[in-house]
């Protein structure tokens, strides 16, 4: 069954491949290699980008999904009250 979840997963093996192969195998490497990865080929963006400073792919926008009645939906969510 192919979704988005699996594009994601792809996508995340790819990218650790790319920081794997320029950076190294220690946890450090890994970390500085990611954020200095530049267009890396993807399935979900294009191409993938690192932001140095959020450590998140430039350009993303997310979405919160919940499982309603057996189906995924947006999560409709409503402002948090005031605490009292």
């Amino acid at each position: 069954m192919n979704d988005l979840f699996n594009a994601f997963a792809y996508d995340a093996v790819i990218i650790a491949a790319y920081a794997l192969r320029s950076g190294g195998t220690d946890r450090r490497a890994v970390r500085d290699a990611l954020v200095k990865l530049h267009d890396v080929p993807s399935v979900i963006f294009g191409k993938a980008t690192f932001n140095p400073e959020t450590r998140r792919v430039i350009g993303v926008k997310s979405v919160n999904l919940v499982v309603v009645n057996g189906q995924w939906a947006l999560l409709q969510s409503k402002p948090a009250l005031a605490a009292k």
